[in-house]
């Protein structure tokens, strides 16, 4: 049982075996006593811990975002709803991307037209070659025999030279023609893709915690994607983004208990683990902490991201002393 005794002031009290006494000064009034209080001296648990606060969030948050600038046409999720990967989300206009395509389709098909031509052309100058080539071989026979001038066979020896160089030029056009249908082509599976990435799908599976656009809304793309969704991986494991103080950071280590509560659920208290000490500080007007990322589970999705926790981080336990 606890005991109060006044004593004067002149007097000091030590412990005896069994009890211990403390004793308190008198701050106010005139008197001159000192009060101790005497308790029974008991065995407990005693434990050292670390205090700080830190923000919840899920483990994984991807940012969903838009290469290219267009109207909202479609938004087929909302907050809180759970999505599959791959699944569409939303879609932007696509009528101008589906003209480019459209455009770029006839450009290779103009393109691949031109080959085919090209290729009659050589053909056709491979024909003449060897026409003009027969025709030399003949007017050289006549000629050994005194029937032809050398007049006329310098003419057939140009013609064979100049079906020869346009054989030559006819199959330079045709490679510089089959390269244009490359670049066609090039430019063609570029606007796919870009009709294509009209379509949002969600990369990963999870709930939808943030969503910024609206139906009908232009979003523009232009040095950086603009972030139409949050979508939350998996909420039913949530972790804990710490601040330590640098002169207890020398304590902590990976996976250390912690416990944590929430101002949401100020009865209950969850438990957690050390799982990362990023070495990177952040300094504040010359106060240095460092970031520690606590995992904790959470079954009954009663954890939401941005919560406020109180985090104690257990540095060690004494049983019976």
């Amino acid at each position: 049982m606890n005991q109060v005794i006044s004593v004067p002031r002149s007097l000091w009290i030590l412990a005896f075996s069994g009890s211990l006494a403390v004793a308190l000064p008198g701050c106010s009034g005139d008197s001159g006593d000192l009060t101790f209080t005497q308790a029974q001296v008991t065995k407990g648990d005693i434990e050292s811990i670390v205090v700080t606060t830190g923000t919840l969030e899920a483990l994984n948050t991807v940012v969903v975002g838009s290469q290219l600038s267009g109207q909202i046409q479609e938004l087929n999720v909302d907050f809180n709803d759970v999505v599959t990967a791959q699944q569409l989300i939303a879609r932007i206009d696509p009528r101008t991307f589906e003209a480019r395509v459209l455009q770029n389709q006839a450009d290779v098909s103009v393109a691949k037209a031109n080959i085919v031509q090209r290729e009659a052309e050589l053909t056709r100058w491979e024909a003449t070659l060897g026409q003009a080539k027969r025709e030399l071989a003949r007017k050289q026979g006549l000629q050994e025999k005194g029937h032809v001038s050398a007049s006329e066979l310098d003419q057939e020896l140009t013609n064979v030279e100049t079906a020869n160089a346009q054989l030559k030029m006819t199959a330079a056009s045709i490679v510089n023609a089959q390269a244009v249908l490359i670049q066609r082509g090039a430019a063609l599976h570029q606007s796919e893709l870009d009709l294509e990435r009209t379509y949002i799908r969600s990369p990963v599976a999870g709930t939808v915690i943030n969503r910024t656009v609206e139906v009908g809304q232009t979003v523009a793309a232009s040095f950086s994607a603009p972030e139409l969704f949050q979508i939350a991986q998996d909420l039913h494991e949530m972790k804990v983004e710490a601040s330590v103080d640098e002169a207890d950071i020398g304590r902590i280590s990976e996976g250390q208990n912690c416990r944590f509560t929430v101002d949401a659920y100020p009865e209950r208290d969850f438990t957690g683990r050390v799982q990362q000490i990023r070495k990177a500080p952040d300094i504040v007007q010359n106060v240095v902490t460092y970031r520690v990322i606590i995992t904790a589970a959470n079954n009954d999705l009663a954890l939401l991201p941005g919560m406020t926790a109180n985090v104690e981080i257990v540095l060690g336990r004494k049983q019976n002393v």
